[in-house]
């Protein structure tokens, strides 16, 4: 059986962020829209159909979303909202200062003229930093995948390139093979092979990108390696950041455990390495406002085991947000696992312990991002959300967390025949409407919180025009935006 895929959007809109043909918050949701040029005057849904949204990212004020075709798996970019800084893009910044609808993004010169006229690079990760996007390249089986940015403000080098190095269409490479040759832990006399990026993350003003790729001797290379262990002509994997620096989200992770005491700078403007593990090692990230939260899993000890999974934080504690500290060791859990968010100030974590699901917070919590009215306090740390009423009688599981500036999502597969096979419970801030619910906060508190988590869908009320009988597919949060994509049957 076939399927069509929707948008559904809600929240923060001030330039068109939402995707939805008007720049006005939403408080319900609303279906996105989407043209093929700026110029176009077609309101068609979004994503166009045969096609679904397979990863989006929300800035402040914009929004990239990266579709792919159902039949062909071609991969297109598009975007809406703000333009003006150059971060969706030279041509749509040229046509004006913002769109409304999700337009397609065709000028990315700087790459696709390296295809030599063949077929274009696939797009494999999307990021959004506040005023910059970052798009990363599938290389040939030979060529290295390509980092670009996409942007021109670079105050905290969140650009990832010297500014003398800029080019004037806000369009930058990010020189992930100059940075790792140039490091430590690779050397002089070593060499590289391919370089191919798996992960992408970003916070406000900094961003972090796992990669991939075998160190190899040169042949006047004596017997060496990486970390007194022999590594040399085997698979590595590398954790690269770079932008804003000042509060440590950007250390470096040391084979110890340990970070650099020196005092970190104010910015990288260049992508460096902050960790290096054996390529059998998942290595996973997730950017707050000032802080970093590095997954590392290990290989499964057993067969149909889960892998252990570390967790250590970077930069700024001054709300609590980073416990698991390289100066002590990372955080091991009995119970694995399963997601890791981050808020501006908040990190999430769901973990499993037999049949028993639990998430825990550390960090701001003045705007309900603890998810529990168990606590008046401004931080917390290692405090459980509320999500009796989210799970039910052992009728739902949650199979993802997501979490937006300072509001949380989860996914729930439900097994009750009262309930919607998924439903989606959000908590926080939502002031601009990002949590559509059935409580609307008091207009009186200028926190605008819901401190509980709520089911926000299935919707008590919708628009005429939205599907009503489809389920969630993916969910996304944004800076006070929130996007579910529905899936409906179609014969």
């Amino acid at each position: 059986m076939s399927q069509r895929f929707f948008l559904l959007t809600a929240g923060s809109n001030a330039r068109g962020q939402l995707g939805i043909g008007h720049d006005q918050d939403a408080f319900q949701w609303t279906l996105a829209m989407g043209q093929t040029d700026s110029g176009s005057e077609t309101c068609d849904e979004f994503p166009p159909a045969g096609t679904r949204v397979v990863d989006l990212k929300g800035g402040a004020n914009h929004t990239v979303a990266l579709v792919e075709d159902l039949k062909s798996g071609e991969r297109t970019l598009w975007g809406t909202g703000d333009t003006s800084q150059g971060q969706l893009g030279p041509q749509l910044r040229a046509n004006g200062e913002a769109v409304s609808r999700f337009t397609q993004i065709f000028d990315l010169p700087e790459v696709f003229e390296r295809s030599g006229g063949g077929a274009r690079p696939r797009v494999k990760q999307i990021a959004a930093a506040w005023e910059s996007t970052y798009l990363a390249f599938a290389g040939s089986s030979e060529d290295d995948d390509t980092l670009v940015s996409l942007g021109s403000s670079n105050d905290f080098g969140q650009l990832g390139v010297e500014d003398a190095d800029r080019a004037g269409n806000d369009v930058h490479t990010v020189k992930l093979r100059q940075s790792l040759e140039g490091s430590e832990c690779v050397g002089d006399t070593r060499r590289l092979g391919r370089i191919e990026i798996i992960k992408l993350s970003a916070g406000v003003r900094h961003a972090c990108a796992v990669i991939r790729t075998e160190v190899v001797p040169s042949p006047e290379e004596p017997s060496r390696s990486l970390d007194s262990k022999d590594t040399m002509g085997r698979c590595m994997t590398f954790l690269l950041g770079w932008g804003a620096a000042r509060h440590g989200q950007l250390d470096a992770i040391l084979n110890s455990n340990a970070s650099t005491s020196s005092k970190p700078p104010r910015a990288f403007r260049t992508a460096r390495v902050m960790g290096a593990w054996d390529g059998s090692v998942d290595v996973d990230v997730r950017c707050g406002r000032d802080h970093t939260v590095v997954i590392v899993s290990s290989s499964k000890s057993e067969k149909d085991s889960s892998p252990e999974r570390d967790l250590i934080t970077l930069g700024s504690n001054r709300q609590s947000q980073s416990p698991f500290r390289p100066m002590l060791s990372p955080r091991q859990n009995v119970a694995p696992v399963q997601a890791v968010a981050t808020m501006w100030n908040t990190t999430l974590t769901l973990l499993q312990a037999g049949t028993e699901q639990r998430i825990d917070v550390w960090g701001a919590a003045s705007r309900g991002q603890a998810g529990s009215n168990l606590t008046a306090s401004a931080t917390v740390e290692n405090h459980p959300v509320d999500i009796s009423n989210v799970l039910g009688n052992g009728t739902g599981r949650v199979v993802d967390l997501v979490a937006g500036s300072e509001h949380g999502l989860l996914l729930l597969e439900t097994i009750s025949s009262e309930r919607s096979n998924r439903e989606v419970w959000g908590w926080g801030w939502t002031e601009h409407g990002n949590l559509p619910s059935s409580h609307t906060p008091d207009p009186k508190d200028p926190r605008q919180v819901i401190i509980v988590p709520e089911r926000i869908w299935p919707a008590p009320v919708l628009s005429p025009s939205i599907p009503v009988n489809g389920d969630v597919d993916k969910l996304w949060a944004g800076c006070a935006t929130t996007f579910l994509q529905i899936a409906i049957p179609t014969r």
